[in-house]
């Protein structure tokens, strides 16, 4: 997965991933970008995962959840009918989830913990 960080006018991080991975960086920029402590947890998370400890794992934040198995994170908007209708302060896209391979999450995690440090 292709992603950019980078700071808006105010300070704040924000994330910007390839097309079909777009939630992802909204994910990120809304959600967690002042959270490095649900970062780790995800991380550590991941690492269960892959170790086959658990089977799967559900995440919800404010704008989003994650749903994680051992290969694969789905993102889907939280009540996505709802927000359709609504003005939040999220880039809406035409999908309202997005997935990519549990790896590419754990390497898009680690490098956005490493940048709101």
């Amino acid at each position: 997965m292709e992603y950019q960080f980078s700071y808006d006018l105010l300070g704040k991080p924000t994330a910007k991933c390839e097309l079909d991975c777009e939630l992802f960086g909204d994910w990120l920029t809304q959600d967690m970008s002042e959270n490095s402590n649900s970062t780790e947890e995800l991380l550590a998370i991941i690492q269960q995962l892959l170790a086959r400890e658990i089977q799967d794992y559900c995440f919800i934040s404010d704008t989003f959840h994650l749903l994680l198995d051992d290969s694969e994170a789905e993102l889907k908007v939280n009540n996505a009918d709802l927000a359709a209708s609504v003005n939040l302060e999220v880039e809406w896209h035409s999908e309202d989830s997005a997935g990519c391979g549990l790896i590419d999450l754990q390497h898009i995690l680690e490098a956005w913990l490493d940048f709101i440090a």
